[in-house]
């Protein structure tokens, strides 16, 4: 049996991503870890810890669809279930063919995490 999944990691925020999210999410519901930058001179980056949620779901996909000028929402995120076990995967979502983008993000993330989608759909 698998074990439920306890967190989302999302790497790789800048400051502003950290205020956005930290406005997104209610308080202990995230946790920010600073890790170092790629760039020789670039800003520090920070990874995003959510713990999971029907509502954290929902506001981190609202946070994901923000500022999405692309079209497309593509994010590596890092799941953490119960035993500690860590994988890494691609949320890619195509903003531009889907009728409702925002159902469909959090579709992918409650997918990610094995939570009914329509139990997460539901909330307002």
């Amino acid at each position: 049996m698998k074990s439920p999944i306890e967190a989302i990691r999302v790497p790789g925020l800048t400051r502003l991503d950290k205020l956005e999210l930290e406005k997104e999410l209610a308080p202990g519901s995230v946790t920010f870890k600073d890790e170092l930058s790629d760039a020789a001179h670039g800003e520090p980056l920070t990874t995003a810890v959510v713990i999971v949620s029907v509502v954290a779901i929902r506001a981190l996909a609202g946070w994901l669809m923000k500022d999405n000028e692309s079209g497309v929402i593509e994010k590596k995120v890092e799941t953490i279930d119960a035993k500690g076990k860590r994988r890494i995967t691609t949320l890619k979502v195509n903003t531009k063919s889907s009728r409702a983008p925002k159902a469909e993000v959090v579709g992918k993330l409650a997918q990610l995490v094995g939570i009914d989608a329509s139990l997460v759909q539901g909330i307002n």
